[in-house]
């Protein structure tokens, strides 16, 4: 269970880093800022270390890893000294440095799991997108309660954190369908097909979960936004969260197993 939620704290950590970019500090302030950075801080230093010791010893894993880890670091002492432009613009060069951080990620499981080729291109790809829906859902998810101290804030940050978390869940859910699809005949012979397995309970939970809820949820949250009720949004973010966390523990959990990528 150590490695799929290392990877899965990761991709949450590394996205919802980043995500801070789309915030910028003249709509909330210099704490929204500082107390969300601190607390991305916590939550990747713990998956690191937990990532170090699941995955074994990796060069990229620990190089990347301590850039971004220093990222952060960098992105927290500018905002609590109030070089907030500053602070922008170290969230917008975690984008890159997350994606070199989240491709290893995926080529270290391609190795230990033995996926390559075009299953492989689907791993890293769903990773980083699962990553920034995670992180974008975290994100607005924390946003989304600085209304109730502000309720005068603009809704156009958390509507454009939102756009951009439905946009990533859309893609991320059809490369689930696609590593479905291309690996159904595979599923089939394990008799995962069916919940009458063990790993049909699973499959058909990461379906259902990670995917249908998580697509309604979503949905909701939209609806929200557009009718300018960011309370109600915040809710539906929260099960957002819920339910793309436990899709991807499920999806990490059936890699080991069935080398299926989602």
């Amino acid at each position: 269970m150590g490695q799929p939620l290392a990877i899965v704290l990761l991709q949450l950590t590394m996205g919802g880093f980043a995500s801070l970019a789309a915030v910028p500090s003249r709509f909330v302030g210099d704490w929204f800022h500082r107390l969300t950075g601190l607390l991305y801080i916590g939550v990747y230093s713990g998956a690191t270390a937990l990532a170090w010791n699941a995955l074994g010893p990796d060069v990229g894993l620990s190089a990347w890893s301590l850039a971004l880890g220093a990222l952060m670091l960098a992105y927290v002492g500018c905002s609590w000294f109030g070089a907030q432009v500053f602070a922008r613009w170290v969230a917008v060069v975690t984008i890159p440095v997350g994606l070199a951080l989240s491709w290893n990620l995926a080529a270290i499981l391609g190795r230990q799991y033995g996926v390559a080729g075009v299953r492989l291109a689907i791993l890293a790809v769903h990773s980083a997108l699962s990553a920034a829906a995670l992180g974008l859902a975290m994100t607005s998810m924390l946003f989304g309660h600085w209304y109730l101290s502000a309720p005068g804030l603009s809704t156009e940050p958390l509507r454009r954190l939102c756009y951009a978390m439905a946009g990533a869940v859309v893609g991320a859910s059809v490369l689930v369908v696609l590593a479905v699809r291309l690996s159904w005949s595979t599923l089939v012979s394990f008799g995962m097909d069916t919940l009458d397995s063990f790993g049909g309970v699973f499959l058909w939970a990461r379906l259902l979960i990670g995917v249908c809820a998580v697509g309604v949820a979503v949905g909701f949250v939209v609806f929200c936004i557009r009718e300018g009720s960011t309370q109600a949004a915040t809710g539906f973010l929260y099960l957002v969260v819920v339910f793309m966390l436990m899709g991807e523990l499920l999806g990490r959990f059936l890699l080991g197993q069935t080398r299926l990528t989602m």
